[in-house]
């Protein structure tokens, strides 16, 4: 049953007018499925999606078509959040307003559907580096002793509980496991962003492996 907020998004949509509701739709659901976190929410007169602070607003474009507009919460930052150093968009969905906000442009439902696979792996990284807190993550001080170690087989701790977590749920525990994924693979992954893609290749390069494909 969806919640009360998915489903005052889905009254704005059906109060609606416009021929172009159902791209809206199609790009709402995708925002939805990118993180079992995400809540949307009717903010801005259009549906914006939260899990702590906004980070993915919708809306509909006065020229035709629809557009997301990614960001990082209303309130400004002192120091802008350098989202587009962990932002890989290899098909060039985004365009990039300034450090910390990007816009993707939609002219019909076949646009959205083709970027489905792309613009998901986008939402995760954007997710990723936005400071949200991690509700599974535990505690030093009541997870047991080695435990870390244990689930991570080596990989270092700088890539973040959360991607070390999200290879561990994939069954990737070992480098040479690691090898048999394409960096594609990985980024679909909640939490696996460009700097972990990084430091995992440097990992593979200095073991003689690398990323599938390469």
């Amino acid at each position: 049953m969806p919640s009360s907020t998915q489903q005052a998004v889905e009254a704005w949509l059906r109060e609606m007018s416009d021929d172009r509701v159902p791209l809206l739709a199609e790009l709402c659901r995708i925002i939805e499925q990118s993180d079992g976190r995400v809540v949307g929410e009717i903010k801005w007169n259009a549906p914006s999606y939260r899990i702590v602070e906004h980070f993915a607003t919708t809306g509909i474009e006065r020229k035709g078509g629809i557009r997301l507009v990614l960001h990082t919460g209303a309130a400004k930052r002192e120091t802008p959040l350098p989202m587009r150093e962990h932002v890989e968009d290899p098909t060039g969905l985004l365009t990039w307003k300034g450090s910390d906000r990007a816009v993707a442009l939609f002219s019909s439902i076949e646009d959205v559907c083709a970027a489905r696979e792309a613009l998901t792996a986008i939402l995760r990284q954007w997710i990723a580096a936005m400071p949200f807190p991690d509700p599974e993550a535990e505690s030093e001080t009541s997870s047991p002793a080695g435990s870390e170690t244990a689930e991570t087989d080596g990989f270092p701790s700088s890539l973040g509980k959360v991607a070390l977590r999200a290879l561990s749920a994939e069954g990737i525990t070992r480098f040479e496991q690691l090898a048999e994924r394409t960096k594609k693979e990985l980024l679909a992954l909640h939490g696996v962003g460009p700097k972990a893609i990084r430091i995992l290749g440097e990992e593979l390069e200095a073991r003689g492996l690398s990323f599938r494909g390469e």
